[in-house]
């Protein structure tokens, strides 16, 4: 092959991966490698729609650390299928996938995640987050759903999240104003736990 060996030999790569010919270190390094190609880029849309818990979850681990590429056709029917799911891993794994795609693919599946009473705090601020990530932006009614989850969740997890998430957004005026009470929240709850 003339135009190298990279280009010529990923369908090799392609075959080898989707036969399961490879160890998993092997195949997250060949498909990190080739995962702008669109040959391998449909490997990992036939490895998301699979029903093989190995396959998903190599395909879902290069997504989460592909940095912010634009998600394949093949990939977005799976991702929202997996962020609807009533697994709690399943959803994490989707939400780390998403998160570090571009584009507004899955802004009904994360907004539906994000308000939806029957998640963990720690989905919905996940929702939120891979939302902003691929918007940049917070609007007024997802600022006050990360306040209230501040101010009322149990989960010191999802509280962090939430304030992380308000800390490196561009917040106008007026939602500044609704962070300002925040403040007072997050020294009660200082004072607490300096106490204890």
């Amino acid at each position: 092959c003339v135009t190298g060996v990279q280009t010529c030999a990923l369908p090799i790569y392609s075959a080898a991966l989707a036969a399961g010919a490879v160890d998993s270190e092997t195949a997250m390094v060949l498909v990190e490698a080739y995962l702008a190609h669109q040959s391998m880029a449909e490997v990992i849309g036939r490895w998301l729609a699979s029903d093989q818990p190995h396959q998903i979850q190599i395909a879902m681990s290069v997504l989460a650390r592909s940095g912010r590429m634009t998600p394949h056709d093949s990939w977005i029917k799976p991702l929202q299928q997996k962020l609807n799911s009533p697994d709690t891993t399943t959803v994490q794994h989707a939400l780390a996938s998403v998160s570090s795609l571009s584009g507004t693919a899955f802004d009904d599946s994360l907004q539906r995640l994000a308000v939806d009473p029957a998640r963990t705090p720690m989905q919905q601020v996940e929702a939120i987050n891979a939302m902003v990530a691929q918007r940049g932006r917070l609007t007024d009614e997802t600022l006050q759903q990360l306040i209230d989850i501040y101010a009322e969740s149990d989960s010191p997890a999802a509280c962090e999240l939430a304030v992380q998430i308000i800390g490196r957004s561009n917040l106008n005026d007026g939602q500044l104003k609704k962070v300002l009470p925040l403040v007072e929240v997050a020294s009660v709850r200082s004072e607490e736990h300096t106490s204890e």
